[in-house]
């Protein structure tokens, strides 16, 4: 299984936002009302995230180019 999330920095590019718990966290408002809630991940966070959630049994790794032909992404695949 493939995993991509948007990445950590990428928030700061949103400019009409209301950050929550951390600035990674964000309520994404669109014409003045609220539209989304986005989280960001680095690779590492979203790795411990998905090992966290799925428990024993799995095998998670960072995604790169070697075992998902993509690189700088969010992203885990899971066997």
């Amino acid at each position: 299984m493939f995993i991509n999330t948007r990445k950590a920095g990428e928030e700061k590019k949103i400019k009409d936002k209301i950050e929550l718990d951390s600035p990674q966290e964000v309520l994404v408002k669109r014409n003045g009302r609220i539209a989304s809630y986005q989280r960001f991940f680095t690779p590492q966070e979203l790795k411990s995230w998905v090992e966290q959630e799925l428990g024993e049994g799995y095998e998670v790794e960072i995604a790169n180019e070697k075992n998902s032909g993509t690189k700088g992404l969010a992203a885990v695949v899971v066997t």
